[in-house]
């Protein structure tokens, strides 16, 4: 996607006329067509199968003359010199994106930048003199890793976020503050797409596509992909067929930690869990699961404060297999690039079964509806572990 500077004087990009101009100027099918064909279009910030994701949100058309026409009401007859500026690994999309450009009237200086030059122009946190900056559109490519698009994607570039050069409207913020404060997924996920749909009708962004994450899989290993394209392998196994485990067998029956799993129902399991929980657990992310303040932001040490593990949070986003390996082993194993955590494994502290223990009392803390999202996020991940083969899923 592309940011427009509307934060330089006089930055032209606060007429809605011209954002919209240039988001009509691009021929989308023709620029992932130019990438090899290996994209999926969307309609505002959030990508496809992504929270909040609106499959009735329509993108915009290709339309020169309409774009022309817009153009040239907002007072532009003879054209508009813009410089548009984009990393290294973005040189294609710029030169497809400027021709398109120029089609519709426009006049571009492309600049092709080195990551610490492009992210030194466009990142906010210690910039001296934002409003110095004169480049016209900038572009991105983003991983959205938690999956949460209303945090990095519209707080990172719209609110208040560390490449924020939008001059949103106040509806913008409102739906920003309901979203955070809704419990119940259906209704953020309703609050999330009318941001989408404002989003979208303002142009607050040039809208481009998702790549498509390609992925081939042994038949001999169950493979979990994720909607952010990450690989913390913390859901991905090996079937008995796999010629590792055709190696190692032994006469022995499997062990019993395979037929363990967190029960919010199982009254004992959940008693002991609360008893660990206790022990080891509410001391960073709290007697009542509700983390630690602010646990969005980063601390001065680089690191995050810990998470809450209630309805608030993210963890009831995730599969079984995935918590028991996060806390058994630790999240730094499975974090993404340059995300720090002091999240520590616990497999030299508790046993299986207690892991599991403490994810059931965690899960038994959750609304019903809540509980029945998350049986729904195991079952896919079951369903995907008994199919091997190709798996593609767009990324951010």
């Amino acid at each position: 996607f592309g940011q427009f500077n509307m934060r330089k004087p006089g930055s032209p990009w606060q007429d809605l006329r011209l954002r919209q101009a240039v988001n009509l100027a691009i021929d989308r099918p023709e620029l992932i067509q130019d990438l090899k064909g290996n994209g999926v279009i969307i309609p505002a910030l959030i990508p496809v199968q992504a929270f909040g994701y609106d499959p009735d949100l329509t993108p915009y058309p290709f339309d020169l003359a309409k774009a022309r026409h817009l153009l040239q009401e907002a007072g532009y007859p003879d054209g508009l010199v813009l410089t548009l500026i984009a990393p290294e690994d973005l040189e294609m999309q710029a030169i497809s994106i400027s021709m398109m450009l120029e089609q519709a009237g426009f006049q571009v200086d492309f600049q092709v930048l080195d990551q610490k030059t492009f992210h030194r122009l466009t990142t906010l946190d210690g910039m001296a003199q934002p409003a110095r900056q004169t480049w016209d559109i900038a572009l991105w490519s983003f991983l959205d890793y938690l999956n949460f698009p209303v945090f990095l994607f519209y707080h990172y570039f719209a609110l208040d976020g560390p490449v924020d050069w939008v001059d949103e409207q106040p509806v913008l913020r409102q739906l920003y503050t309901q979203a955070l404060h809704a419990v119940n997924p259906d209704q953020q996920q309703a609050v999330i797409r009318q941001m989408e749909r404002h989003t979208r009708d303002q142009a607050y962004f040039l809208f481009l596509y998702n790549p498509i994450q390609l992925y081939a899989v042994n038949k001999a290993v169950a493979f979990v992909p994720q909607v952010t394209t990450l690989l913390p392998l913390a859901e991905t196994s090996v079937r008995e067929e796999h010629w590792s485990v055709r190696q190692t067998a032994g006469p022995e029956t499997p062990g019993t930690e395979q037929a363990l799993r967190a029960d919010p129902h199982n009254r004992e399991q959940v008693a002991v869990g609360q008893a660990v929980y206790a022990r080891h657990c509410a001391a960073c992310h709290g007697v009542n699961l509700e983390g630690q303040p602010n646990w969005r932001q980063r601390l001065p040490t680089g690191h995050y404060p810990a998470p809450p593990h209630d309805a608030t949070g993210h963890t009831w986003h995730h599969p079984d297999r995935y918590l028991f390996e996060t806390v058994k082993y630790g999240w730094q194993r499975f974090a993404p690039p340059g995300y720090q955590s002091n999240m520590q494994g616990f497999q030299d502290r508790l046993t299986d079964a207690e892991i599991w223990a403490v994810l059931a009392f965690i899960k038994s803390r959750w609304p019903p509806a809540i509980q029945a999202q998350q049986e729904q996020v195991n079952r896919r991940a079951q369903a995907v572990q008994q199919h091997g083969g190709s798996v593609q899923t767009p990324r951010p």
